[in-house]
């Protein structure tokens, strides 16, 4: 295969999760909007909860 087009699949592999992650915030932003008319990502209610269930896998992570 041609080494331009393995750097392009290098390239795609490496921001596939960054890209799919952005997909999932745009669509639950936009959602929330219609829905509830009220922001999804800077809600401080949404923060302390992904804060609050990132503390635990964390803390075990750590050891």
């Amino acid at each position: 295969m041609d080494n331009s087009r393995l750097d392009k699949i290098a390239l795609i592999t490496k921001l596939w999760p960054w890209l799919s992650l952005a997909a999932l915030l745009a669509f639950f932003q936009v959602y929330a909007q219609i829905s509830a008319h009220w922001s999804f990502l800077f809600n401080a209610y949404n923060l302390q909860s992904i804060g609050l269930a990132a503390a635990a896998p964390l803390l075990l992570a750590i050891g």
